[in-house]
């Protein structure tokens, strides 16, 4: 099948299932068809639909039942799959707010997947362009996701640039996730002397 077969074939799927979900929500219990499909396959085949289906089904619906799936998906169980959806929903999101928050999820996914680019890309892209929905703790944590994925890649070389005053000053977050950020490539770099430096002249800005 193509591309827009199977997004057509997935979209008809998946307004089925809603459809079934929806009466058997209202008190008619529909079971599948033995055999056709394993119980505990059916969560991940209905998002596997959800992604292929795209712009097709309602979009509000698909993220929800996408970033749902993945949260649900244990790590190292089936993160392909995960990222793929997540991956579907930071396309399926259209207001900005709502996407930092998918696009949140995604990054932490990516690293616990050990997909380190594309943690970085998603912990840098929340970082130069964060959105309301995003708390001071939440940019803290995608700047400690980005020097934690950079020192998985034994990246050493960017290690160094995230190790400086400059590389931190021109994103538009907190001074807290700036610091700390900061502070965390310099104990990688096993530069204490300047960390502790760092963290004890702006201490009223993180503690």
């Amino acid at each position: 099948l193509s591309p827009v077969d199977r997004s057509r074939l997935s979209a008809t799927a998946v307004e089925v299932l809603w459809k079934d979900a929806g009466t058997e929500s209202a008190g008619c219990v529909i079971r599948p068809a033995p055999g056709l499909l394993d119980e505990a396959d059916a969560p991940a085949y209905r998002a596997d639909r959800v992604a292929d289906a795209g712009s097709r089904v309602d979009r509000e619906r698909a993220v929800a039942e996408l970033t749902d799936a993945a949260r649900r998906m244990r790590p190292g169980t089936g993160d392909g799959r995960a990222l793929l959806w997540l991956r579907a929903a930071c396309d399926l999101t259209e207001h900005a707010d709502a996407r930092d928050l998918v696009l949140q999820q995604y990054g932490t996914t990516a690293y616990l997947a050990c997909d380190y680019a594309t943690g970085r890309a998603a912990g840098e892209s929340l970082l130069r362009n964060p959105g309301p929905a995003l708390s001071d703790l939440d940019l803290q944590e995608a700047a400690f996701l980005v020097v934690a994925v950079t020192a998985n890649q034994r990246d050493w070389a960017t290690m160094s640039r995230l190790a400086t005053a400059y590389w931190w000053d021109g994103l538009p977050v907190p001074a807290m996730a700036k610091v700390t950020g900061r502070a965390l490539a310099l104990c990688h770099l096993s530069r204490w002397r300047e960390a502790t430096q760092l963290l004890q002249h702006n201490e009223t800005v993180w503690n």
